[in-house]
Order: C-alpha cells, then structure tokens, then sequence
C-alpha cells in the first residue's frame, strides 16, 4: 500500500447542522516515498546519464548513438505508460507525468543535436 495511516483523531463538532451535532473525523495520511523514488526517479535518472554519455562518443559512431538514445527513449516511453496506468485518473497533469515527460524529451534533444552536428 502506497499510503500510511499515522493518526485518527475524532471530536464533537462545535457547529449544529441542521439541528443535530457534528461529528468531526480528522485522518492524517502519509505517502511512502521510497518505492516511487526506487521506481520512477532513480531509473529514469540512470537511462538519461546513460543515453547522455553517447553526446562523448566520436562521431564515427552515429548509428550507435542514435540507436542508443532510441532504445532510452522506448524504454521511458515503457515507464511512462506503466507509472501513469498505477496512478489515479485525473483530468489534470501530475508532477510524476511532467517529469516523465521531461525525461522523454531528453533523449530527443540528443537525437535531434547528434543528427544536426
């Protein structure tokens, strides 16, 4: 289970609701943040540190680098899909998406600058 229930507070409400007294419930939650730091950051960061050191091969490897920051571009496209199916749906962008994102588009670049260079 990715949250923890720290503390279950419950108290006679001071405000009447329609006649009747309240009853106030106050949960206090906390998210376990190691497995989505071992999942999601950790990964990614070690694929684009390893898509990035192709910007230092010699550029008589071109294939090699292109095919290299193409199977880091799949590979986080995979994770990507994967992280966004375990996680709630919403309308709205996440933070986890806008980092997924930012790293599909590091590799990208990489293609994009190797192929232009």
């Amino acid at each position: 289970m990715t949250y923890e229930v720290k503390s279950i507070k419950m108290k006679r409400g001071k405000k009447i609701f329609g006649g009747k007294n309240v009853l106030e419930v106050e949960i206090l939650i906390n998210r376990r943040l190691l497995s989505i730091i071992l999942t999601a950051f950790v990964p990614t960061i070690l694929l684009n540190i390893i898509g990035h050191t192709s910007n230092f091969f010699k550029k008589f490897f071109f294939e090699a680098i292109i095919s290299l920051n193409v199977t880091v571009m799949l590979v986080l496209t995979t994770m990507f899909i994967s992280i966004s199916n375990n996680l709630p749906k919403t309308a709205y962008l996440k933070m986890i998406d806008i980092w997924l994102l930012f790293n599909l588009l590091k590799p990208f670049v990489d293609i994009i600058v190797q192929t232009y260079i």
